[in-house]
C-alpha cells in the first residue's frame, strides 16, 4: 500500500565524522553524484545547487572515528521515481555493487 509522506520537517546538512576526508568527499561527489560545494584538506559540503547535504570533516584521532557506532545510514529523498531510476542506471554504469531495496510505502530505497 502506498501513501503520502507528508511532513513539514527538514534536516540540515547531515555532519559526519570520517576517518578520510578525501575518499569520503570523492564517494559522495564521484558515485553519489553531489557537487563539492566547498572544500578544505579537513572539511568537505557537498550538497546540490546552493544546498548542502553533507559535511564530511576529518577526525583529528584514529579513537573519534570508530567502526561499531555512529550513523546506521543516511538516505536522500529524491523527488520522483524518474531520479531514482537515473540514480540505479548511473550505479550500474559505474558497476556499484547494491546491498539491496525497499519500498517503504512512501519511498522507494536502493540501499549500497
Amino acid at each position: 500500500m502506498t501513501y503520502a509522506y507528508k511532513s513539514h520537517i527538514y534536516l540540515a546538512e547531515a555532519v559526519l565524522n570520517v576517518k578520510d576526508v578525501t575518499s569520503q568527499t570523492a564517494f559522495y561527489h564521484q558515485i553519489i553524484g553531489l557537487e563539492i560545494l566547498s572544500q578544505t584538506e579537513t572539511e568537505a559540503i557537498l550538497g546540490l545547487g546552493k544546498k548542502a547535504l553533507v559535511h564530511l570533516i576529518q577526525a583529528e584521532k584514529d579513537g573519534e572515528v570508530r567502526e561499531h557506532y555512529g550513523l546506521y545510514h543516511l538516505a536522500i529523498l529524491l523527488p520522483t521515481r524518474k531520479a531514482l531510476a537515473d540514480v540505479l542506471k548511473h550505479l550500474s554504469d559505474l558497476r556499484i555493487p547494491l546491498v539491496g531495496g525497499a519500498d517503504h510505502g512512501y519511498s522507494e530505497a536502493i540501499y549500497l
